[in-house]
């Protein structure tokens, strides 16, 4: 059954699976706290009786005041609010005498309907009951605010209960009085039924189940995965099998629900071979929702992590094929449902249409084998657990820390129970779970025998009583009622922690302990814990800080949460939009509609709203009892003013429509605790009403657009822990002191205009040393950032200085950024390592940028947490000394040994960046006779741009990885760095110059032989480049380098290579001879060289893919060896001044983009461009001395031809044909460009047939006078651009 808790109030919660109440204090303060869940700040009810005494003897009304005839009503009227502490008192006891009939209710609600009736008729009295009382809360809420704004309200004969205390009394005594005789009827309802007072259970057990609560076991680092390395081996190495078809490759893993094919799948996708073979990986989540155009977008989204939620198939396509074209893929369509063949050959078209190499792949995650034959597949089944692994996975779970003990007793049941589980990875997760909390042999019996020991033989329905088993165990009726709550947000959605718990909390769902001291966000936290314990949540991401950030929801625990919700959750789509009585937490879509019908219709007791698409006007008046409101709708750019007057709203989500300016109205929802935006211009004056606000969220960050803004009475929302930014601005009454009563801050807190701030105690009324829940802080002064900035006064330094040091973080902080900071020195607690050790102990991550005047920087060295330091643009920065390692340390300047007083420096460093530290002239090292005192132990990533006078620099990093270098011209400070480093993958030299430059290379090269990427740009003295130690080089790119002759011919073993750019290299002649046997070699790209030959004629690239020959100024010819390539789907030949002719591609079988412009003396193209059936795109542009493409034949494969600015001597224009037959034109076309010259006064005939064209751009047609009639026949056509000939209107 669904738990009463369901009610409103926590006075009707069940505790525990066994369906017993909590008894509690029956004081008016505890009832309240229970009973008016939605209050942030619940007020005793003896001080609401107070207050309605106080408030009718201010307001009483004269009668001598009053017309003839209204006494004798305000007299009886009077006598109702002067009886609202009785009316109070009588709700309390009613609640109370109905509260000891729930526990008999819940035995019987399964076999008695009247129970089940009863049981509703209770719940919608007890909504009724919490929106009135919410309505008095609201009320105190609004004169609060009123009476801090100075409005001053006086009795008036229109009796408007919002200004005249009296009649609001009234008006609130009416409907207490009204759910008083409704409660009477259910109570006397009750016996007539038969439903008899049942002593609650004791406060023992009570106790024992908050215990559960506080005590659940610690998340840690994600579960290894068992026994599943053999399929994830078996599936990466289908999808590494070469495509020997046309089309698109598709791998379909099947298995029941539970069984772990998505975490298989995400195992394939990050291993390592897959990782290699790729270029591209896309994840799609897609449910049983399966419309193309979602899925497309959604890939938009993966691959950009952006969400632009496109309306457009072609901008969705035109995307996708810019990030796509040409580049081997992996897309993963995890969780398919569907079975209709249409539906899938619609979207592979689309897939086909991008352009990826014929080497992309799909790999899709099913429960059904019909959809893998639907889509043609190879199919996968994945098989169960054997028991050893299933044991292995039950153990990590029910023995973890804090669980059971691992005795012999408790070993033997639970090899018993793990066999129940059938090997489903999801029931031995959950049953583990579960068990964590089982402490005794007779409790692990009782679910062997009691709860698991008559099984059925059906696996899914095993799965499904262990899920409910697990659910019944939950410690507290309240965690149920959120787990049931997430059956309201879409099947696979990614599921944002904090989000759900600031839902949740809307709701009134969470109930912290009057014992401790935290708050609902702790105790949501610690109920989302417990969730994802019990695998009822997974897949979590976490951020850099290892915070979780969001998880998903495995369906068949959705499906649970859909049974528990038992209608209270409930999703309509736009076709079946109807009044729902019952609902409360309602999902809606309308589509496109937006019909009168879908904006009247009634939801009474909706207390959360997602709505989907657009807002009628008008419809959030049907919905005034809502706590949430979630609106997705990206055309949305207006609020309505309406949104004033949902009093009871806690939630408001708008992050995913284009609101960048809030109604004033809003400042009337001061209930509201929870504000999501995407991004705004500003805020209404008066903002600062909101005092309830806890969370004002930017979703999508600050500047979006481009701006910051100042919070109108921002001091007076004390409340704030989540708050993006905080501007200081003396002229608009934004101070520093604002800050100090927000005491619950939390996360991370942007603090910008700080030069209004002039002293050190000044700033310490921003009371940021007590603020423990801050773990990042930015703090921002004015333009530092202005290149051409003068310098600013000395006494200014002095002031940023004594500033900073007045704005010292509590010691839980993590990152921290520093920007615009003119101070010459940094704050004591940066610099003193008596005061860092404390202030900066759990630093992880540090940023200073635009330190003008900084000649120090601050002491990390012993800062045992720190992972990140980025360092830039500190001009005056000139020496990196003993201070940067930390205290004690010493360096070596040549003279001797220097002393650290920890076993190591940087101890957790993984990267550090110094950029355009143009004045830095040295970076000393630390040394330590001894070998045990490591200094950068752990750093992998070395960072150093525009050091231009560096002249001493550390020679002992043990572990760099990547490295990059720039702007560095002394190369003996560089060789000296590099004599130590070989643990290199990835080197990128980037304008480095100096004489010893091939010296530093041919060191480099021949002591890392692990570098996997080698990028040399803008590097003048490189001259010869050493390979033959690189034998792990994947990636390969030389630029501009003037001064490069000779690669050498030993490149032939890099038999690694994938990727190999060269760009702009003048004095290199020809190409190493080793080229053509590159076995691996999928991209070439050739640019700017002055030799007359590319490649010998036998080439054995059979792996390449992409080859692109740019601004090749001698070359006059193409080998015939280029027939080889069977892989090459992309072939680019531009800027070849000297080229004539192009060579047969008949060889080139998968050839899918050619591309031939600006080559001026071609006069012939090569044959066997119709056999190609894999050719999509086709470009032959400005080869002025090509008269004729009679020889071209197109295959009807063709859906994109660039063509023209051929001779100008031709008076007609050179149409391509289809190989189909020698008078057809290409009529699979579906964009076509073409271009010009003034001769031409008609377009092409041809393009009558071209009956698929989407798009069409006509540009260079200066003799065209006018377009023919018979373009508007070519009914698909979209999109069409006129370009340059203005003879036409």
């Amino acid at each position: 059954m669904v738990p009463i808790g369901q009610l409103s109030m926590k006075k009707l919660a069940l505790v525990g699976h066994g369906g017993k109440l909590w008894r509690w204090k029956r004081s008016h303060h505890q009832w309240l706290l229970q009973f008016k869940w939605k209050w942030q700040k619940p007020w005793r009810l003896s001080e609401l009786i107070r207050h309605s005494d106080e408030t009718v003897m201010r307001a009483r009304p004269r009668p001598q005041a009053l017309p003839n005839g209204v006494l004798p009503l305000v007299a009886n009227e009077a006598s109702l609010a002067w009886g609202f502490k009785g009316e109070l008192k009588r709700l309390a006891r009613r609640l109370n005498m109905i509260q000891d009939l729930l526990s008999d209710a819940e035995s019987k609600e399964l076999m008695l309907s009247s129970v089940k009736t009863w049981l509703k008729s209770l719940k919608a009295v007890a909504y009724d009951a919490d929106t009135v009382l919410d309505e008095f809360s609201y009320e105190l809420l609004r004169r609060q605010v009123a009476v801090r704004d100075q409005i001053k309200y006086k009795v008036r004969y229109s009796f408007s209960p919002s200004k005249n205390p009296l009649l609001f009394h009234l008006k609130m005594a009416h409907k207490i009085k009204a759910i008083n005789l409704s409660l009477d009827d259910i109570y006397n309802e009750a016996k007539e039924i038969g439903l008899k007072a049942v002593d609650l259970i004791n406060s023992s057990t009570v106790a024992g189940r908050q215990e559960v609560l506080a005590t659940h076991p610690g998340l840690g680092d994600s579960e290894e995965i068992v026994g599943r390395a053999a399929d994830v081996s078996m599936v990466a190495d289908m999808l590494l099998m070469p495509n020997n078809e046309n089309g698109l490759p598709v791998i379909s893993i099947v298995g029941m629900g539970g069984q772990g094919k998505t975490t298989l799948a995400k195992q394939i996708y990050k291993d390592d071979k897959v990782v290699r073979h790729f270029d591209e990986f896309i994840w799609v989540s897609v449910s049983d929702d399966f419309e193309d155009k979602r899925i497309l977008n959604e890939m938009v989204q993966s691959l950009t992590q952006t969400n632009p939620q496109l309306s457009n198939m072609g901008g969705i396509l035109k995307i996708l094929q810019e990030r796509l074209k040409g580049k081997k893929y992996l897309v993963v369509l995890d969780d398919m449902w569907n079975e209709n063949s249409e539906k899938w050959e619609s979207l592979k078209n689309a897939l086909l249409e991008i352009g990826g190499s014929s080497e992309s792949k799909v790999l899709v995650t099913t429960r059904s084998s019909n959809v893998a034959s639907t889509m043609n597949s190879r199919t996968y089944q994945l098989k169960h657990l054997s028991d050893d692994d299933s044991w292995i996975m039950f153990k990590q779970k029910a023995f973890a820390k804090g669980g059971a003990v691992e005795t012999s007793d408790l070993v033997d049941i639970g090899r018993e129970i793990v066999k129940k589980c059938r090997g489903v990875p999801l029931a031995i997760k959950v049953v583990g779970g579960l068990m964590h909390s089982k402490k005794s042999r007779h409790e692990w019996l009782s679910v062997q025998d009691r709860h698991l020991g008559e099984l059925p033989d059906n696996v899914p329905e095993v799965i499904l009583r262990i899920l409910k088993l697990s659910y019944d165990h939950l410690p507290s009726s309240s965690l149920k009622q959120c787990f049931a709550y997430c059956s309201i947000l879409p099947k696979d959605s990614e599921i944002n922690k904090d989000n759900l718990i600031h839902l949740w909390m809307a709701l009134g769902l969470l109930h912290p302990s009057e014992r401790s001291n935290s708050m609902m966000e702790d105790e949501g936290s610690n109920y989302f814990d417990i969730l994802l314990w019990n695998s009822f949540l997974q897949d979590v991401k976490k951020d850099k800080f290892d915070s979780i950030t969001s998880c998903k929801m495995h369906d068949l625990v959705h499906d649970l949460a859909t049974r528990t919700s038992d209608g209270y959750c409930a999703t309509l789509k736009a076709n079946r939009v109807e009044e729902n009585s019952e609902a409360v937490h309602l999902s809606l879509d309308l589509g496109e509609a937006n019909t009168p019908a879908s904006s009247k219709a009634s939801y009474p007791r909706v207390q959360t709203l997602f709505l989907h698409c657009g807002l009628p006007n008008n419809m959030l008046a049907n919905f005034t009892r809502l706590r949430a409101l979630v609106l997705t709708n990206h055309a949305m750019k207006e609020l309505q003013n309406s949104i004033g007057k949902l009093k009871h709203l806690r939630y408001l989500d708008i992050s995913e429509t284009n609101v960048k300016t809030l109604p004033v109205s809003i400042n009337k929802l001061y209930n509201l605790q929870t504000l999501r935006v995407k991004y705004l211009t500003g805020v209404p004056v008066k903002f600062g009403n909101l005092i309830n606000l806890r969370h004002f969220i930017f979703e999508y960050g600050l500047f979006m657009t481009g701006e910051y803004f100042t919070i109108d009475g921002i001091g007076q929302m004390t409340c704030l822990q989540t708050l993006p930014f905080f501007v200081l601005s003396r002229d608009k009454g934004c101070q520093i002191e604002d800050l100090g009563g927000m005491n619950d801050l939390k996360g991370e807190l942007k603090i910008f205009g700080l030069e209004d701030v002039r002293t050190t105690e000044e700033a310490k009324k921003a009371n940021l040393l007590k603020k423990s829940h801050i773990n990042a802080l930015q703090f921002h002064w004015s333009g530092g950032e202005e290149e051409n900035r003068n310098e600013i006064v000395p006494e200014e330094k002095n002031t940023h200085e004594h500033v900073l040091e007045g704005l010292t973080p509590h010691s839980n902080l993590k990152r921290l950024v520093v920007q615009n900071f003119w101070g010459k020195n940094f704050s004591s607690w940066m610099m003193m390592p008596s005061q860092s050790s404390v202030v900066l102990q759990n630093l992880v991550d540090i940023k200073l940028k635009y330190c003008r005047s900084s000649e120090q920087i601050p002491t990390l060295g012993h800062l045992t947490c720190l992972k990140f330091i980025h360092i830039e643009n500190l001009y005056n920065l000139k020496r990196i000394g003993a201070e940067f390692y930390g205290p004690n340390a010493e360096v070596a300047t040549g003279s001797g040994w220097g002393v650290s007083a920890g076993g190591a420096m940087f101890p957790a460093l993984r990267k550090l960046s110094l950029l355009n530290l143009r004045g830095l002239e040295e970076w000393l090292e630390a040394v330590h006779p001894s070998p045990s005192v490591k200094v950068f132990p752990c750093l992998e990533v070395l960072k150093l741009t525009g050091l231009s006078k560096l002249s001493m620099v550390p020679s002992h990093f043990p572990a760099i990885k990547k490295l990059r270098i720039e702007g560095i011209n002394d190369v003996a400070v560089l060789r000296k760095m590099s004599s130590k480093l070989t643990t290199l993958t990835s080197l990128v030299m980037v304008s480095v110059k100096g004489s010893d430059l091939q010296l530093l290379m041919e060191e480099l090269l021949g002591k890392n032989i692990s570098l996997k990427n080698l990028r040399i740009l803008r590097c003048p003295n490189f001259s010869y480049l050493p390979i033959q130690k690189l034998v792990a080089l994947e990636t390969l790119n030389i630029d501009n380098c003037g001064d490069l002759t000779f690669i050498s011919d030993e490149i032939g073993g890099l038999t690694s290579l994938k990727e190999f750019r060269l760009f702009r290299c003048e004095k290199l002649t020809c190409l190493p001879k080793g080229l053509e046997s590159l076995v691996s070699l999928e991209s070439l790209r050739i640019e700017g060289i002055q030799g007359s030959s590319v490649f010998p004629d036998t080439l054995l690239l059979t792996s390449l893919r992409t080859l692109q020959i740019r601004k090749y100024e001698e070359l006059s010819w193409l080998p015939e060896g280029l027939q080889t390539l069977s892989s090459l789907e992309d072939f680019s030949v531009t800027d070849c001044p000297k080229l004539k002719a192009f060579p047969d591609v008949h060889g080139l079988k998968s050839l899918k983009n050619l591309e031939i412009e600006r080559c001026k003396m071609l006069t012939s193209l090569g044959s066997g461009l119709q056999d190609r059936t894999s050719l999509q795109t086709l470009d032959i542009l400005e080869c002025p001395a090509l008269a004729s493409t009679m020889d071209l034949r197109c295959p009807t494969s063709l859906r994109e031809l660039r063509i023209g600015d051929f001779s100008e001597e031709l008076n007609y224009f050179p149409w391509p044909y289809s190989s189909s037959s020698s008078g057809a034109c290409v009529s699979s076309l579906e964009q076509l460009d073409l271009c010009g010259w003034p001769m031409l006064k008609s377009l092409p005939v041809q393009l009558e047939q071209l009956y698929a064209l989407k798009e069409l751009t006509l540009d260079g047609f200066h003799g065209l006078e006018a377009l023919p009639e018979w373009l508007g026949n070519l009914s698909s056509l979209r999109t069409m651009c006129q370009g340059k000939w203005a003879r036409v209107e």
